[in-house]
């Protein structure tokens, strides 16, 4: 029934494109989500900010970074931005996206987490990065060129 219902709108009953797509995009909204989560949270309410292993970092706060926060702002909303833009299929939104985040993450472990307890954040930020880059940018110049302008 499924599948008839997909052919007579024109789509194959598995389009790999539109698995993709959705994919990526939800990748992308879920991070921005986890992002306000541990990091936009505590430095509006001035909870400390956790290692991964559940040690206290440090209290980041709008008056004790804010170049740091403003960046950061900036990245999340760029990278939300870039979101958009992959939704209507444009390459750009993941150039915005990608260079945002690496910008915010950069600025992050070279500025940021040095001042404060942060343990062994170079090594996960890299991971998180080049899984970043795969998720949005492997869609974009790579699986599906011919779909994105």
């Amino acid at each position: 029934m499924a599948n008839k219902i997909l052919a007579g709108i024109g789509l194959s009953p598995l389009n790999k494109f539109l698995l993709v797509y959705w994919f990526s995009l939800g990748a992308i909204v879920f991070d921005q989500i986890i992002t306000i989560q541990s990091q936009w949270i505590p430095i509006l309410t001035g909870t400390p900010m956790k290692n991964l292993d559940g040690s206290i970092a440090g209290t980041i706060t709008f008056a004790s970074e804010p170049m740091g926060m403003s960046i950061c702002l900036i990245a999340t909303l760029a990278i939300l931005y870039g979101a958009y833009l992959l939704y209507n299929k444009q390459k750009r939104g993941a150039q915005i996206a990608i260079v945002a985040n690496i910008v915010n993450v950069g600025y992050f472990t070279l500025l940021v987490a040095p001042n404060y307890n942060f343990s062994s954040v170079t090594t996960w930020f890299a991971v998180y990065l080049v899984t970043f880059i795969i998720v949005v940018g492997g869609p974009v110049y790579c699986l599906f060129p011919e779909e994105y302008n």
